[in-house]
């Protein structure tokens, strides 16, 4: 069964309270899901990727915790998400968020993704 707000909230903030290092099993799993949340709801998957990235183990270890909690929806999206971004290598010189974009993604996928996660009533999570 998906987790509820609630439990996600409370994990996040015991992650919060006790730095996300120190949280283990359904906590951290829990504390992953929301992070991604709230990412998502301040900056779509966009914002989420921008700080994310090139943390790809943190973006599977939370793909991983979605799927485990019954958020499957949720984790196929974030999975194809990725995989625009699996070659990723950081811009040397550095450049604009949006130049990296317009090279992994120059079709537009993240908007469809989006609009994929909008469909998704709360997410899957259990109100």
């Amino acid at each position: 069964m998906p987790p509820t707000d609630d439990q996600l909230a409370a994990a996040y903030d015991k992650a919060m309270a006790e730095g996300p290092e120190n949280v283990a099993g359904t906590d951290r799993d829990y504390y992953l899901i929301q992070d991604f949340i709230l990412e998502y709801e301040n900056g779509l998957l966009s914002g989420y990727l921008y700080n994310r990235i090139p943390d790809f183990d943190q973006i599977r270890a939370t793909i991983d915790s979605m799927k485990r909690h019954g958020l499957t929806g949720l984790a196929a999206i974030l999975d194809e998400t990725l995989m625009i971004f699996k070659d990723y290598q950081e811009p040397n010189p550095p450049t604009t968020w949006r130049k990296v974009l317009e090279h992994y993604d120059p079709t537009g996928k993240l908007r469809n993704l989006e609009d994929r996660t909008h469909q998704l009533p709360n997410y899957g999570v259990t109100q």
